[in-house]
């Protein structure tokens, strides 16, 4: 099997690419996963790379994180938790979905611990990152007004995401590009 292999820390000279690497076997309640195949014709599936232990969810000292602590990300396939793999049908590119839970894993705790009520108004700063984006839909869905600052160019995707202004970035004084009430 092909995989790339981080052997220490440090920048790229820590990773070697192999093509003679074993093929991951399953434990129980493990699944394996054909890991970002471009000619895949069976269901596409995403991971939630939080991986908590099962017998205590709640203590974060017992997990770990796909792709830190736990290897398989830059491989073939690789094996993970039946519970941690979900079927998706969308049209989001891989990119898209491979993205998607590490900005969840690291917004929704941010937001959550705000107890942010519907009404109330939040400004995201860097709102057309992954991480801004996020939030800025985690915030609209908990029913927040939703100010974002970013590039100008964004500004059509971020109202679009439901922010209902967007500052651009780059304007010294600021102002929202709509009427906000």
């Amino acid at each position: 099997m092909r995989a790339v292999v981080l052997t220490g820390h440090g920048s790229m000279d820590k990773l070697e690419y192999h093509e003679d690497r074993p093929t991951p076997e399953p434990g129980p309640g493990d699944v394996v996963v054909k890991v970002a195949d471009p000619t895949r014709t069976a269901e596409r599936v995403i991971l939630n790379p939080w991986l908590r232990g099962g017998d205590d969810w709640l203590n974060q000292s017992n997990a770990s994180f796909f792709g830190s602590e736990c290897n398989g990300g830059h491989a073939d396939l690789t094996v993970i938790r039946a519970e941690n793999a979900r079927r998706v049908e969308t049209d989001l590119s891989d990119a898209e979905l491979a993205t998607s839970p590490g900005a969840l894993h690291t917004t929704e705790p941010l937001v959550g611990k705000t107890g942010l009520q519907p009404g109330e108004t939040v400004i995201v700063t860097g709102a057309s990152g992954g991480v801004g984006s996020m939030a800025l839909q985690l915030c609209c869905l908990r029913g927040a007004r939703v100010v974002a600052i970013a590039s100008k160019a964004k500004e059509d995707l971020l109202l679009e995401l439901g922010a209902e202004a967007v500052i651009d970035r780059q304007v010294p004084d600021l102002e929202p590009s709509s009427a906000y009430p």
